[in-house]
């Protein structure tokens, strides 16, 4: 039985979420922010290094088969394959739907990602901060 490639899709990033960041300070966080640290799975390689971007972040709730599973990505971001970005170490009260930010971190993608149909890709951060209207 093969699974159905958004199953997959759903599950990878959920499990990258959940299994794979430490409570520790990642070098470089500004603010005071405290950063988890994300151990990358293997079968991603290091795409591109985004410094001081500008975004928001995005709430998405899935319901798979009456399972309701939220997942936040940073939405639509230039020059990245998908243009949406999944972190497994988005501190709690970043956690808002529309929330802009300024981060920055490596991007990673599968080896295969021609083939791969993704929504996001992972991003490990190392900077995190709010913008209000008076920080731009």
């Amino acid at each position: 039985m093969e699974i159905p490639k958004f199953i997959f899709l759903i599950l990878t990033l959920f499990s990258f979420g959940l299994s794979n960041c430490r409570n520790e300070k990642v070098d470089g966080a500004t603010g005071g922010i405290e950063l988890k640290d994300c151990d990358i799975p293997e079968g991603l390689l290091e795409y591109k290094k985004l410094e001081n971007q500008e975004s928001m972040i995005n709430k998405v709730d899935y319901n798979h088969n009456g399972i309701m599973m939220t997942f936040y990505h940073i939405g639509l971001v230039r020059d990245i394959p998908t243009g949406y970005l999944g972190a497994c170490d988005i501190p709690e009260d970043f956690k808002q739907d529309k929330l802009k930010i300024k981060f920055s971190g490596t991007v990673y993608v599968p080896k295969n990602i021609d083939v791969m149909n993704m929504s996001s890709v992972p991003v490990k951060l190392t900077k995190l901060e709010k913008i209000t209207d008076n920080s731009q």
